[in-house]
């Protein structure tokens, strides 16, 4: 998290170690010149046969005249340089890692501040690791040990904040054996107490826990929890969770302790019950812990969600959550990792002065699709806005038509419901369904998928439509009643799947309508919907629509306008034209018809008209005259 990789241009310098009897010895290609004083090795690989014969022999290190070993390890690159490279332990992690396979010595050239110390000699010391690279590199090009020289780009690691090169550098610190504790964390996520959403972060966290090393857990900072370990003047070392009054093995009382502090991850492992008062056992505690759900980034598995399993099974015996979500990383519509260091952030504040809070958050949370980034852009949470208007606009006309009622309306019998009533209820709990499994399974996309589709191309575009029909002109004086019921139900419902996404917007809407309890965050979740799903009159409905988008496709494709009445005439078999009779009223406003007809299957035809097939359903749209029939024709062709 701390260190970025950039490549950066490089010099490739070919210097040769000459042997120790003053043969050619061997030429090895570094980067760093700087680290040659040094060097305890030069290492090649065992199956490299230019080199076989020096194995066991011994050259010296340049500048320096030190005799090193040649010594072979598998772990080096016959591809790089000239196959043969210099082992630094003190100054490179894989070097030493071969120097401690090998039994070699570990020598540190540079002090904490980068600069050359006393293995460098009189001539180098105190200089800048850069100002010594490029003198250490003229003195060997002097006495002709440079070979040769290479242009090399390389990734170099530097600090996010500050863009300082980092250095690998020896230290004295304090170390947590992870072996023991990685055992019960692996077990319980292949157990499934831990569970990891997406699926595919499960083999993250294995691959990173069964290759687990050893914990550096201390760090030289100003501010942190102190190392609970006293030292003593006659070498003891006291770990202790309050400071002992005297030395156990001198008797000594002055003790100091240690300097250092532990690394703000060990802290950060202690989170999920340090916050709840342990080491006590609080109410907090045992009523919190372990908690459900950890939401948390890619960046922070082995940081973050691996430790706090590993110390909450090792301090409390059970693991600290039983989910773990995986939020994608945000990137901006280029794909560039968002960041205000690079400008390439977005202001989430001027987003929702702009559009609102609520819409911030669906846009962000309908881009969850489990791939590993989301690209984002401003344009996605203007969209939303218009999705949260299409709500507030159908919550405001549900209100203005709603009786002055102080609680919330109850649903009519099913018999006194019309088939919109109906479909509109079954599609509810389809809605209501869906969300509530896609929530369980941590599929947020689906969730607002469900959402959006039926809040929108169904509540709003047909159920409100076809309300307002039925508000104007009720089939039957009591049926104005029935409407209101459900479309206050329907909403009021339906606003209680939408607080985990839009919870000002629900609020505010819930407060308008009749409503039970202080909050919507209170309110019960819809359960028990499923009885609700009727297959046999979604069926209907499905007819009834799509003979609606037929007569407007075909409105528009002999361009007449929305505002131009037309006759027509729908001819069914008896099953679906008895659907259509009961709907017509909907059918001729929703589609602008003055003149609706429905006729059985195999009435005659008008004459003159244009006509098409709608599943069972044919319909006949008439024209005026042959000449207008003649000039639609030509507009289709």
């Amino acid at each position: 998290l701390e260190v970025e990789y950039v490549e950066m241009p490089r010099t490739l310098y070919f210097v040769r170690y000459p042997g120790e009897d003053g043969g050619e010895g061997v030429v090895v290609a570094t980067q760093r010149p700087e680290t040659i004083p040094a060097d305890v090795a030069v290492a090649v690989h065992p199956e490299d046969e230019r080199y076989r014969r020096l194995v066991g022999t011994r050259v010296r290190v340049p500048i320096v005249g030190r005799v090193v070993p040649v010594i072979a390890d598998r772990r080096v690159e016959r591809g790089f340089g000239t196959g043969a490279v210099k082992i630094t332990p003190g100054h490179d992690p894989l070097d030493n890692e071969i120097g401690a396979d090998h039994g070699l010595p570990v020598l540190i050239g540079l002090d904490p501040q980068g600069r050359i110390n006393d293995l460098g000699g009189e001539r180098y010391r105190g200089m800048d690791r850069e100002e010594a690279r490029k003198k250490i590199a003229d003195d060997l090009r002097a006495a002709g040990a440079i070979v040769r020289e290479e242009a090399y780009t390389t990734n170099v690691g530097r600090c996010d904040r500050c863009k300082t090169v980092i250095e690998p550098y020896i230290s004295d610190q304090w170390f947590c054996r992870m072996q023991e504790l990685a055992r019960p964390a692996i077990q319980a996520v292949r157990d499934g107490r831990v569970r990891f959403h997406p699926e595919r972060w499960t083999k993250v966290y294995m691959d990173w826990m069964e290759r687990i090393r050893d914990w550096n857990i201390s760090r030289q900072l100003w501010w942190g929890h102190r190392i609970p370990v006293w030292h003593c003047a006659c070498g003891e070392m006291v770990a202790a969770k309050a400071a002992p009054a005297t030395c156990p093995r001198c008797g000594g009382a002055a003790l100091t302790q240690d300097p250092d502090v532990l690394d703000t991850w060990f802290s950060s492992a202690l989170w999920p019950f340090a916050t709840l008062g342990w080491p006590r056992e609080t109410e907090d505690l045992e009523y919190f812990y372990p908690t459900n759900t950890l939401v948390t980034a890619r960046d922070i598995i082995f940081l973050w969600v691996a430790r706090m399993i590993m110390v909450g099974l090792e301090l409390r015996g059970r693991v600290p959550f039983r989910d773990v979500y995986i939020n994608p990383t945000v990137l901006n519509i280029e794909g560039k990792r968002m960041s205000k260091t690079m400008g390439t952030g977005m202001d989430p504040l001027l987003l929702v002065n702009r559009y609102g809070a609520d819409s911030l958050r669906f846009a962000l949370i309908n881009r969850c699709t489990g791939e590993q980034d989301l690209r984002f852009s401003e344009k996605m949470v203007e969209d939303t806005r218009n999705f949260a208007n299409k709500i507030w606009n159908a919550a405001r006309f549900v209100r203005m038509n709603l009786d002055a009622a102080p609680a919330p309306a109850a649903l009519p019998a099913r018999p006194a419901l019309g088939l919109p009533d109906r479909w509109i209820l079954s599609r509810f709990g389809r809605c209501a369904l869906g969300v509530t499994q896609a929530l369980e399974r941590f599929e947020f996309r689906e969730v607002c998928q469900h959402l959006y589709e039926f809040i929108w191309s169904e509540f709003c575009d047909w159920y409100v439509e076809m309300a307002k029909q039925d508000l104007r002109e009720p089939p039957v004086p009591t049926h104005p009643a029935v409407t209101r019921a459900v479309l206050s139900w329907t909403l009021a419902e339906t606003m209680k799947l939408l607080p985990p996404i839009m919870p000002s917007l629900t609020e505010e809407i819930w407060q308008a309508l009749p409503h039970e309890g202080r909050t919507i965050m209170r309110a019960p979740w819809p359960e028990d919907v499923a009885g609700w799903i009727d297959p046999e009159v979604e069926a209907r409905m499905a007819l009834v629509t799509d003979v609606i988008r037929m007569i407007r496709g075909m409105r528009a494709d002999v361009g007449l306008t929305p505002g131009e009445a037309l006759k027509v005439r729908l001819f069914a078999p008896d099953e679906p034209r008895a659907v259509l009779q009961a709907a017509a009223r909907h059918i001729a406003a929703l589609a602008r018809v003055r003149d609706l007809g429905v006729a059985p299957e195999g009435a005659p035809r008008p004459r003159g008209g244009l006509s098409t097939v709608c599943g069972p359903v044919e319909i006949d749209v008439a024209v005026d005259s042959p000449e207008a029939a003649h000039a639609m024709r030509a507009r289709l062709q």
